[in-house]
């Protein structure tokens, strides 16, 4: 058994809180010569500060435990009191005080059962962190930020082109070979224009000869699914390539991709190559690339 350490949210700390601790208490047992298989958890409580808390085990070594957490501002200590059963003949009546305010459990060797199982009363320490009310701010729900998880990209109702797996800023750029490379925000973009529309969780996009779609999309801090129809703001950029360039550009990736295979670089799988090798065959268009970031200087229309 490894003592625990602090149980605290970090996002909870960083804001301001009331910060008190809480004691819980067990009583386990197991026998040394098989832990695993013969440990056994047999009463636990907590308290806090001025609480009590009272456990026991019965039988013929059994006893009683009472364990009062006592107030303190800056330290964490408790007083024990120890109770034999009136059949234990082995154990004696005893009142301890124990400081936890390093945060370290305290294990109690207590009683011990003719088969040598033992029993052992354990005081765990936790600090609880209670978050105060704050100023709300709406910046705070990320309404605009995308959420793609996993989410099947089609091209024209009918080619599947790959999935986009991402989460992040208010902008977000797909490439997409030999169909478009594309920025697209539900914040007007400069240089673009509302060619595209989210609703219900369906990203639809107009390019100038095609449309892609985008579903299971979800928006925002909670990651929610948009009713909608909202508006998206959609402009090219220059990542884009034909298709006849693309396969070009794929054919001399291919020679690179099987090398590294040959050369045991096992991130390269049959499944990458066949992909790629697919699209120079077919010429059908393929996603390459995705990104998401936050807004820039100079995104959005003044």
């Amino acid at each position: 058994i490894v003592p625990r350490n602090v149980r605290a949210d970090e996002s909870i700390v960083a804001a301001e809180a009331n910060r008190s601790f809480s004691l819980q208490a067990s009583i386990r047992s197991w026998n040394p010569a098989d832990p695993i298989h013969s440990h056994k958890q047999h009463s636990r409580g907590m308290c806090s500060p001025g609480g009590t808390i009272g456990i026991g085990v019965g039988g013929k070594n059994g006893f009683s435990v009472e364990v009062r957490c006592l107030p303190g501002d800056r330290s964490m200590a408790a007083v024990i009191k120890l109770e034999p059963s009136e059949s234990n003949r082995t154990l004696d009546a005893s009142t301890t005080e124990v400081d936890l305010s390093d945060l370290h459990s305290d294990y109690i060797s207590v009683a011990e059962d003719d088969d040598g199982r033992k029993y052992f009363l354990i005081i765990e320490p936790e600090i609880l962190e209670t978050r105060l009310p704050t100023q709300f701010k709406a910046e705070a729900l990320a309404i605009y930020d995308w959420d793609f998880p996993s989410s099947p990209v089609i091209v024209d109702d009918e080619v599947y082109v790959g999935r986009v797996g991402m989460s992040g800023g208010p902008v977000v750029g797909i490439d997409i070979a030999g169909i478009a490379g594309i920025e697209f925000s539900l914040l007007p973009l400069k240089d673009g224009t509302p060619t595209g529309t989210l609703q219900g969780g369906t990203l639809t996009i107009g390019t100038d000869d095609h449309v892609v779609m985008i579903s299971g999309v979800r928006n925002g801090a909670a990651k929610q699914t948009l009713d909608g129809p909202h508006k998206v703001w959609v402009r090219n950029t220059a990542g884009s390539n034909s298709a006849e360039e693309m396969k070009t550009l794929l054919r001399e990736q291919l020679q690179l991709i099987e090398k590294r295979k040959a050369d045991g670089d096992a991130s390269i799988t049959d499944d990458v190559i066949a992909r790629v090798r697919g699209f120079i065959e077919s010429g059908r268009p393929m996603l390459l690339g995705s990104h998401a970031r936050s807004v820039r200087q100079g995104d959005l229309q003044e």
